[in-house]
């Protein structure tokens, strides 16, 4: 960071927030020391059950996202760096645009819809993105977003399990990785999403109602 701000090379950071240092990257203590080494941008991801051993106890608390929203609206206000936060910020994109606004490739070559994602029907190697982007899948996961009327809840994974789940079993997604379809056939981690997911729809009702409800005014 040291050289790229010698050199006035614009940059950012990039953090996966969890359940045990959401406070800490937005706090001003490390948004302010980001700022001082020079970066512009500031992009947040919420940890995600989708690899490894998923471990629900990181994932940031329902209270935690919507603390997320509120310390984001606040430092882009009045810190000279712009905060994205990949949940919250849904609504300015009309919620999920994973396979119509972006896509992911994996090193083999399969064609994710979103990097969190780890399934795939097609491999660039045997179809060109064209024809990829043109498959009954990605129409279909077109066609479904937003996944949710509250756009604050944007993610056919840990928001809308429902959405991904009938995508997997109508389209026989293929897992890109071992141990890629446990948030799919692991019984207790699906109930944990399924509880996670009532917990954040109960803590953004009132939120997305206020943000309509802002939207029409200044539209009135």
């Amino acid at each position: 960071m040291g050289v790229l701000k010698k050199h006035g090379v614009p940059f950012g950071y990039s953090v996966c927030v969890t359940n045990k240092n959401v406070e800490e990257v937005f706090s001003d203590e490390f948004v302010d020391l980001m700022i001082s080494k020079g970066a512009f941008i500031g992009w947040h991801f919420l940890y995600m059950p989708v690899c490894g051993k998923p471990d629900m106890k990181l994932m940031p608390t329902p209270k935690q996202r919507v603390h997320m929203l509120e310390r984001g609206r606040k430092i882009r206000a009045e810190k000279p760096v712009f905060i994205i936060d990949f949940w919250n910020d849904a609504p300015y994109v009309g919620g999920c645009i994973a396979g119509k606004e972006y896509i992911h490739l994996t090193s083999k070559g399969d064609v994710e819809p979103c990097i969190f994602t780890h399934f795939a029907v097609d491999n660039i190697k045997d179809k060109s993105l064209m024809e990829v982007m043109d498959s009954d899948y990605f129409k279909a996961l077109r066609k479904n977003q937003p996944y949710n009327d509250n756009l604050f809840l944007p993610c056919q994974w840990i928001d809308n399990p429902k959405i991904s789940r009938e995508m997997h079993k109508k389209f026989n997604l293929k897992p890109t990785h071992p141990g890629a379809d446990d948030i799919l056939k692991n019984k207790k981690l699906r109930l944990a999403i399924d509880k996670y997911a009532k917990g954040v729809k109960k803590a953004y009702a009132g939120i997305w109602d206020e943000a309509k409800a802002a939207e029409a005014a200044d539209n009135a």
